[in-house]
């Protein structure tokens, strides 16, 4: 492609390197290696840069030529590859013999003759040009000039989509150069290396892509225009006020269909290329159509939704029997009268009709607009009207009476009007509330209805409901056993009590008929339904007095009764437990036992607990605190026996209930490998006067103990038994004499049925 020519001047530097300075360019290219040909010469364009070039207006310093002579000079060339470099000779000429050496020595044609060098080139570089004249036969000393040969670039250009919908704008990108032309034809439509274009159709593009240089190359894109749906739709229209309305669209090319509403409307149904609405309001109704190939066509028509008619009927009364009746409407322009069956029975602003039966009379107003709207009468006919008063007849205590009137179907009840003995109205409607204070007479009537009106009479006594009691109100006996009822207004009633709760009712009233029902609650209890029981309790005699928990259970309908004193037997182990105090559970009152003894290795207590009310099937009843010890068993129980409860006699299980007391931890004896912690304790005393040994031994249990003297070999060189037959705690003394022992190093050894404690002791 052509670039023009442009003028340019080289200087060869100090550094044996050669600078060029070219017009309209801010910067000197070097060549850093000018003997060598080709790209060898090592060509930089921008290899200084000339920030400021506003004094010389070739961007570099004028430079005065020294040279005598013809003075001819050869021009540079700038060429984009394809173009041919003219390169001319400049200054005076003697001459017309001129030889030049292009110095693109691969080509076939890099010599040539005359006053303009013509030579094509075609590969980029910088080429070195000579051009000699000779004068005679003789040559002048040669001038040179450079040509540089740009690349042309590539140019390259894309859609962002190859094809699009009528109407769609596609983006367009160009790459390869500094400057890129858009053309459709040869209108010139964008520049730039990214534009949005909008074909209407298949469109393609010409690329013009330009390097810094103005080399230029040219491509080309298509974008192809799909075809989109034909969509018509009727124009804007308007439609009256509660209209259901369909849209249809005519449509051509289109797979789909969509409706949509500006603002929206809830009521559009869409049906294909039809719609369906209810008209309420003024709006926008818009078609998209999709065909096949994605495109789309919208269209839009405008509905204008026009009021109704406000249309009144007049001539609602009511007839006793049937009679001619004015009918009249207002509020639009035509008027058609139609029966409850949709038959018509007449048109006009104003209709007498004669009904046979209540009946509901619609009429249909049209206005100017063709929109309707309707409005009914109803002309009422109650030839007979029976009407009732429903509420009660005695007021007792003062008690409001609620009085119902009730009339045939059809009869606004809500007339109904209410008269009290002087035939003065005092209320209206359905129902009233009233308070007598004597006996009193009640009309209702329901007026202006001629003939038709009809007057009830209700009468209402007033009286006092009887106060009395009834004696017991509650009471929890032995199923079987014979209750007498009595009220304090004389009456007896005598009933065998069953299993459960029984209601027994006494019923007085006055002499208008004002009743009160006292009740009575007899529950019966079957014969063992009330126990006690010991919750299984493990304790640690490590950590000393610990309490058993009893409870007294009872059915279910007997949660709330009031028992009288309950009197328990309570049997232990004696070596399992010592009790030290019963405790009330519900008032934490100590209990004193009112007999206690022993029956063989078991001991026996009697504890009564005062009155106790039942607030659930189990009820804590009494808790007994004592000191754990150890016998032969780990695991003993603790009985507790239901001996009597006040007022109920054989209903209560008289049978041992048995809880399991488990005992852990250290004290089941020296053999067994455990010992006691704190029960026993033991000292020994000598006396070398009289070589007796004293042993104290301090204790509080009964029971045989036995004192041992075991020597360093463990052999038992003596030993001797007493019995304790007292639980209180003392210092028994024991003597033991060691006239005849030998010397050396014993053991004293203390067992009692429960603990073992040693005492070390030396014989000198």
């Amino acid at each position: 492609m052509s670039k023009e020519n442009r003028l340019a001047g080289l200087q060869l530097g100090p550094d044996g390197r050669i600078y060029i300075a070219q017009r309209g360019h801010q910067f000197v290219s070097r060549i850093n290696n000018p003997n060598a040909a080709g790209s060898a010469c090592g060509f930089e364009r921008e290899a200084v840069k000339l920030l400021d070039s506003t004094a010389c207006g070739f961007g570099f310093p004028f430079v005065m030529a020294s040279t005598l002579g013809p003075q001819l000079r050869a021009v540079s060339q700038d060429v984009c590859v394809g173009d041919t470099a003219h390169i001319p000779l400049a200054g005076a000429f003697i001459t017309d013999s001129v030889v030049w050496d292009f110095g693109d020595s691969t080509s076939p044609t890099n010599v040539g003759y005359g006053r303009t060098g013509t030579h094509f080139y075609s590969a980029p570089g910088a080429y070195f040009v000579t051009a000699t004249m000779y004068v005679g036969s003789q040559p002048e000393k040669p001038v040179t000039a450079w040509v540089y040969v740009h690349p042309n670039p590539v140019a390259v250009a894309s859609a962002a989509r190859d094809s699009i919908c009528p109407g769609d704008t596609v983006q367009l990108v160009g790459s390869g150069g500094t400057g890129v032309k858009w053309y459709d034809g040869d209108s010139l439509v964008g520049t730039g290396k990214r534009i949005v274009y909008r074909p209407d159709s298949t469109t393609t593009l010409t690329v013009i892509v330009e390097s810094a240089f103005g080399c230029l190359d040219t491509t080309s894109v298509t974008v192809r225009v799909k075809p989109a749906p034909t969509v018509s739709l009727v124009s804007d229209t308007s439609v009256c006020a509660g209209s259901i309305t369909t849209l249809k669209a005519v449509v051509t090319g289109a797979t789909s269909y969509s409706w949509s509403s500006n603002p929206v409307d809830p009521s559009l149904t869409n049906n294909g290329p039809s719609a369906t609405f209810t008209a309420r309001a003024n709006g926008s109704y818009t078609i998209n159509a999709s065909g096949v190939n994605g495109c789309i066509r919208s269209k839009t028509i405008r509905v204008t939704v026009l009021p109704l008619p406000t249309v009144v009927a007049r001539g609602d009364t009511t007839i006793c029997r049937p009679s001619p009746v004015s009918l009249s409407a207002t509020g639009a322009r035509s008027y058609t009268w139609l029966d409850e069956g949709g038959g018509s029975v007449g048109i006009g602003a104003s209709l007498t009709v004669t009904p046979q039966q209540t009946t509901k009379y619609v009429v249909v107003g049209v206005d100017s607009n063709g929109c309707t709207n309707t409005d009914t009468v109803t002309v009422t006919l109650r030839p007979d009207i029976d009407l009732t008063v429903a509420g009660d007849n005695i007021s007792c205590d003062g008690q409001p009476i609620t009085l119902v009137c009730s009339a045939p179907s059809g009869v606004n009840e809500s007339d109904i009007m209410w008269l009290d003995e002087t035939g003065a109205t005092f209320a209206t409607g359905k129902s009233i509330t009233v308070l007598p204070t004597r006996r009193t007479v009640y009309r209702a009537t329901l007026p202006g209805a001629g003939e038709c009106t009809d007057t009830v009479v209700h009468e209402i006594k007033v009286g006092t409901r009887p106060q009395f009691t009834v004696t017991p109100t509650d009471t929890t006996v032995c199923a079987g056993d014979t209750v007498v009822v009595v009220s304090s207004t004389g009456k007896v009633i005598t009933v065998p009590s069953q299993p459960g709760s029984s209601r027994i009712a006494i019923t007085e009233e006055d002499s208008v008929g004002c009743a009160t029902t006292m009740e009575s609650w007899i529950r019966g209890i079957t014969p063992d339904a009330i126990t006690a029981s010991l919750r299984d309790t493990t304790v640690d005699i490590g950590n000393g007095a610990t309490t058993l928990h009893v409870n007294i259970i009872a059915p279910q309908q007997f949660v709330g009764t009031t028992l009288g004193q309950v009197v328990l037997r309570v049997t232990h182990q004696t070596r399992s437990i010592k009790i030290d105090r019963f405790i009330d559970a519900r008032t934490g009152a100590t209990l004193t036992p009112s007999m206690q003894g022993s029956l063989g290795d078991r001991s026996q207590f009697e504890v009564t607990v005062p009155t106790t009310t039942l607030t659930s099937t189990t009820e804590p009843l009494l808790n007994i605190e004592g000191l754990p010890l150890i016998d032969d068993d780990s695991t003993s129980d603790v009985d507790v026996q239901i001996l009597s409860i006040a007022g109920l006699g054989a209903c209560t299980d008289s049978s041992s209930k048995g809880g399991l007391l488990t005992i852990t931890g250290c004290g089941r004896g020296y053999m067994s490998g455990l010992r006691v912690g704190s029960a026993l304790s033991v000292k020994a005393y000598p006396n070398p006067t009289s070589d007796n040994l004293t042993v104290a031994v301090d204790v509080g249990m009964i029971g045989t103990i036995t004192i041992d003297l075991i020597d360093a070999l463990g052999q038992k060189v003596m030993s001797s038994t007493t019995t304790r037959t007292s639980t209180s705690r003392s210092i028994d003394t024991h003597v033991i004499d060691m006239q005849n022992i030998p010397a050396g190093t014993y053991r004293v050894v203390v067992s009692t049925p429960m603990e073992v404690r040693t005492v070390g002791v030396v014989r000198r």
